[in-house]
């Protein structure tokens, strides 16, 4: 091998790495510009929690399970700090829904066990001509709710060893509140 071989072989080395460093750094801005507007869509849509580490996190679980890996239940779905009441119980009714859907095992009613709907990043949730958010038509899921086991009524708590996730067939069907 010549010198001039040695030469053309270190240029080729060297523009392959440089092509491919701007390649790398191409994707990542391209990621970062696709995640802002995501971002900026989940806030004119009202999908999610508003935060988007704790959305981020669980959409990449719903993605991970519709591709059929196996999630196991209680890893990687963290409440944020910031979001957590002073107890440690998520501070807003839908941060309590996804709670309970982790600790539960999934988004099933606890009563009939019928399938539920995840309104933040269920395919079986569309956008709706006015701009709202619908269910999808044909879909069999249900919405969720928040259920007193013990109702409050009867001296239930709003602690978290008292609320399940039901279909609203089944909380309303109770009559107490």
């Amino acid at each position: 091998m010549t010198k001039t071989d040695i030469r053309t072989d270190e240029t080729h080395r060297a523009e392959l790495l440089r092509r491919a460093v701007a390649y790398e750094t191409a994707m990542r801005e391209h990621v970062e510009r696709t995640a802002d507007e995501l971002l900026k869509a989940t806030a004119v849509l009202q999908w999610g929690t508003g935060d988007a580490a704790f959305d981020a996190v669980d959409w990449l679980m719903q993605a991970a399970r519709r591709a059929g890996h196996e999630v196991q239940p209680g890893t990687g779905f963290e409440i944020p700090q910031q979001s957590r009441s002073r107890n440690g119980w998520p501070a807003t009714a839908h941060l309590r829904l996804h709670w309970l859907a982790d600790r539960d095992g999934g988004w099933q009613c606890q009563v009939c066990r019928v399938d539920l709907i995840d309104v933040c990043c269920d395919d079986d949730m569309q956008v709706a001509p006015d701009g709202g958010r619908m269910i999808r038509a044909g879909c069999v899921k249900r919405l969720p709710t928040l259920d007193h086991e013990v109702p409050r009524d009867l001296g239930g708590s709003d602690h978290a060893e008292n609320l399940r996730l039901t279909c609203q067939s089944c909380n309303s069907s109770k009559g107490a509140s």
